[in-house]
């Protein structure tokens, strides 16, 4: 029993380090599954609209997009809202806990952190059961909450619950996932890149098991949970299954946790030599800090994009008469109903696309928090030389997330379209949206520089951005709300004289945040 010694103190500790992450998580989650919902009471409004969905979703593109359809014969409020927002929720959850297990895992040991914690009296696994006792207790937390909120607005209890357990089961299925992989990994990137690299292979998987193969949905999670069918037949069976799976996956942590050396993962990976030159070149260092995170997302947003431009070939039909579409779409949109749904996919786009360059952004800050920025700094390289090349970066980056979000959605779009959008209209939409990215990267910067507590308030602007930009109209807000965020200022290419002085206002207002960020950055003490 010694060996979980502790735990009770560690489980409190872990409550405390993930106050703000657990209630934010919660609460946006349930934010959007209730705002989800809503929309779809009021989305398919005549048997019209709702007879032209169910033909859209037998498409196979929408099929590997979303799962299989299920219910059709009675595709009610509640089953369009599981079948079509399900599996991205379970997405999101999957992420939450991959990130929350990866930070209490392997980036505490690589940190230093938990050596300092069993340096006190403490079991040698009481770190790992009290982490899990978290994850237990926060994706029951998420199941509950998701599930009476859906109950809240009159959705049908029993299904509620199943789509809520649906969430519970993927996040402690993917943290089962992340603590195995602590165990033989050695830094923390590489925990959260394999986890990550299982999720998008799930998903994957199955896609191609719904449009090909059945019985491969059945190996992926997203696939296995999909088969419950939510809403309508609420079947148990998949989430005894991968529960039982996570438990397995657990046992295995704990023996490996209790036998191998802390600090070091059961794969040891060879130091490779690098050279010189691309270490006393900071813009080189940091592009190679980085380089895994953006090729794994750059790859990401490729698939997403390619995802959308499967559809694209069925859009107009799809739009055509669906009045709360419509009122997503600009108001004096020229060009096709297909082109006015592309300019508003790309800022949706354009929001996931920048999510890569503030993690670099604020990777700048962790190395200080491990007090590796000292080290870097005592080699004679300025402050301001850093943090302006970690900005860099950040910058190519959303270049490179857009445009390979672009060469995704032209490059299946052609082979579905009767009239292919040219692949310069794609790109004019998602420059549009270039300087409202770099804006936010700036903001990023800017907390960093002045009050780094507060750098996560970012993701608060970001997540408000998405929702007066992609449901604003939907849901009625005033148009000043969308002025408040970057991405109310779009671009069209090429420039007119209407557009010249937004143009120069956010050059202005992307300059204004990096100089004080870079300044406040300059003079303040490091953490």
């Amino acid at each position: 029993m010694k060996s979980f010694t502790g735990t009770i103190r560690l489980f409190l500790f872990t409550l405390r380090r993930e106050r703000v992450h657990g209630i934010v998580w919660l609460l946006s989650l349930m934010f959007t599954t209730v705002s989800v919902a809503l929309t779809f009471e009021h989305l398919y409004d005549t048997e019209t609209e709702i007879e032209a969905l169910k033909q859209i979703i037998l498409n196979p593109a929408i099929t590997a997009m979303v799962g299989q359809p299920y219910g059709i014969n009675h595709y009610a409020t509640d089953t369009m809202m599981a079948h079509q927002m399900l599996l991205f929720t379970m997405i999101a959850v999957a992420i939450m806990n991959i990130l929350l297990v990866a930070r209490h895992t392997r980036a505490d040991e690589q940190s230093g952190r938990l050596e300092h914690i069993i340096a006190l009296p403490v079991g040698r696994i009481a770190g790992t059961l009290a982490l899990t006792l978290y994850v237990i207790i926060i994706n029951l937390f998420v199941t509950v909450s998701n599930a009476l909120s859906l109950m809240a607005i009159g959705l049908e209890g029993v299904g509620s619950f199943s789509y809520g357990l649906a969430l519970g089961t993927t996040g402690v299925f993917f943290a089962s996932i992340t603590a195995l992989f602590a165990q033989f990994t050695s830094t923390s990137q590489a925990t959260t890149g394999l986890s990550l690299f299982v999720l998008i292979g799930s998903y994957m998987l199955r896609a191609i098991g719904d449009m090909e193969a059945e019985i491969l949905s059945k190996f992926s999670p997203f696939g296995l949970l999909l088969m419950s069918e939510v809403y309508v037949n609420n079947y148990l069976s998949p989430f005894f299954i991968l529960l039982g799976i996570a438990v397995l996956l657990l046992v295995i942590v704990f023996f490996l946790q209790a036998n191998r050396e802390i600090g070091e993962g059961l794969i040891q990976v060879r130091s490779r030599k690098v050279r010189q030159k691309s270490l006393s070149n900071t813009f080189q260092f940091v592009l190679r800090l980085q380089l895994s995170l953006i090729i794994a997302w750059a790859i990401g947003l490729y698939v997403l994009g390619a995802s959308y431009g499967s559809m694209l070939g069925d859009m107009e039909t799809f739009l055509e008469g669906l009045s709360m579409i419509e009122k997503m779409l600009p108001d004096d949109g020229d060009g096709t109903l297909t082109e006015q749904f592309l300019g508003m996919l790309m800022s949706v786009m354009a929001l996931i696309g920048v999510v890569p360059s503030i993690i670099i952004v604020q990777r700048l800050y962790a190395e200080e928090d491990k007090n590796q920025m000292e080290i870097l700094l005592t080699t004679g390289t300025s402050r301001i030389k850093v943090m302006s090349h970690y900005l860099l970066v950040a910058f190519i980056t959303s270049i490179v997330m857009l445009v390979m979000t672009v060469i995704g959605l032209y490059s299946v779009s052609i082979f579905v379209m009767d009239e292919a959008i040219p692949f310069q209209i794609y790109l004019e939409y998602s420059l549009g949206y270039l300087l409202a990215i770099w804006v936010t990267i700036s903001l990023a910067t800017f907390l960093i520089g002045i009050a780094p507590e507060w750098r996560n308030v970012i993701w608060i602007y970001i997540v408000y951005s998405f929702v007066v930009i992609y449901l604003g109209d939907l849901l009625e807000l005033p148009n000043w709300l969308k002025k408040l965020t970057s991405y109310g200022y779009t671009i069209s290419f090429p420039l007119d004289s209407s557009d010249w002085l937004t143009f120069l206002g956010l050059i202005i207002v992307t300059c204004a945040f990096i100089v004080l960020g870079i300044k406040a950055y300059q003079s303040r003490d490091l953490e």
